[in-house]
């Protein structure tokens, strides 16, 4: 029987009461999570009822300490209004020691089809793929991780080097000449004991077979893959994942890119990788990577021999676009919100179009690529 219910006004929810004439009441629920806000006119005994729903008195208590006899037909009303607009819960256990409280909090504010214990559950069954363990990958495996992710791939065949410190937030340095797959793992570990880690050392080139690195159950790919070049990385990439219906992450922090928000690619319901390339191709035309192979590495066998203790520094003779770890880690903090959204708000939020966010930190400007589908695309367009 609903008396012997306990119900609690949600954290997340100010309530702000405007006294009118003739005891008539405005009662104004501000939802900080998304800054909605639901207003209704009522009477004084009704905003009393109200601020008693603290969790602790069931509906019975509180009509006896409002020393009233309960109109059932009424108090539904009430309660299914409340329910149905996410304002009370019937969760009453104050369980704040739980390590997702606030996190569950705030999803149950923002995705209303499901409660945000079943959010949370959601991302403890996700299983994520990093392609590459840079500063940007290694950032948005510690986000998402933190978050309650208990399933990640890590692929890399590079060391941890002394330049790994000042942009690398997982590395220490006791930490120089370990594989950063190693590092990334007893670092994830250490953020949750629960996490299973898998780990792959092995260069991804052209002609890499992706099927031996890439199960088809996993949820999500993240290219992290800036060398030679993110273009071309993703392209290989995004080729082989769509016909697998697996989304790819493509990041931004990278080179002259290091505060942008990169962009999710899962056809149909974006555009494909083909298109995406098409059009950066025109968009970014004034700017292409350039690099000159070093005359002291001997490439002929690196295919079959070991290139882990090859750096990017000993095999190309370039010079390093300025970039600080705040940037390459801006852009990993906004792609981490777009890949839980996206697996929270079950692809719902996607668009045919793709929006590419960059921050301009000379000019404290954020501007914008919107990339749409080409119309003679197959794979888009199915």
């Amino acid at each position: 029987m609903i008396l012997h219910k306990t119900y609690l006004l949600k954290n997340s929810i100010d309530v702000y009461i405007t006294e009118l004439d003739d005891d008539e009441i405005l009662m104004t629920f501000h939802k900080i999570t998304t800054r909605d806000r639901i207003e209704i006119l009522t009477n004084s005994m009704v905003a009393k009822f109200i601020a008693l729903l603290n969790g602790k008195n069931t509906i019975g208590q509180i009509y006896s300490l409002l020393e009233l006899s309960p109109d059932m037909d009424q108090l539904n009303d009430l309660i299914n209004f409340l329910f149905e607009n996410k304002l009370i819960t019937e969760n009453t256990v104050d369980d704040s020691s739980s390590r997702y409280n606030r996190q569950e909090a705030f999803f149950d504010d923002l995705y209303l089809s499901q409660s945000g214990n079943v959010s949370q559950k959601i991302l403890s069954n996700k299983s994520i793929l990093f392609l590459g363990c840079g500063a940007y990958s290694g950032a948005v495996a510690e986000i998402l991780v933190r978050m309650g992710i208990q399933k990640v791939i890590l692929v890399d065949y590079k060391k941890v080097t002394s330049a790994s410190l000042s942009r690398h937030l997982y590395t220490r340095p006791s930490d120089i000449n370990k594989y950063k797959v190693d590092v990334l793992e007893l670092y994830l570990q250490r953020i949750n004991s629960m996490v299973d880690v898998q780990k792959v050392i092995t260069l991804i080139n052209y002609d890499t077979d992706l099927s031996k690195i890439i199960m088809n159950d996993v949820d999500l790919v993240v290219n992290g893959l800036d060398e030679p070049y993110i273009g071309h990385t993703s392209l290989k990439l995004g080729r082989y994942l769509a016909p697998l219906r697996i989304p790819m992450y493509v990041m931004g922090g990278f080179d002259a890119h290091l505060m942008s928000s990169g962009e999710l690619i899962y056809p149909p319901q974006t555009p494909c990788i083909d298109c995406v390339q098409q059009y950066f191709q025109v968009a970014l035309k004034d700017w292409k990577p350039f690099y000159n192979l070093s005359n002291s590495i001997d490439y002929s066998n690196d295919k079959k021999g070991d290139m882990s203790n090859v750096t990017y520094e000993d095999s190309y003779n370039y010079s390093h676009a300025g970039g600080l770890c705040s940037m390459s880690n801006f852009s990993a903090y906004l792609s981490a919100a777009s890949i839980i959204d996206f697996f929270l708000s079950q692809g719902n939020h996607l668009t045919e179009s793709i929006m590419r966010y960059e921050y301009l930190l000379n000019k404290g400007e954020i501007t914008k690529f919107k990339v749409g589908k080409r119309i003679a695309c197959e794979v888009c367009n199915v």
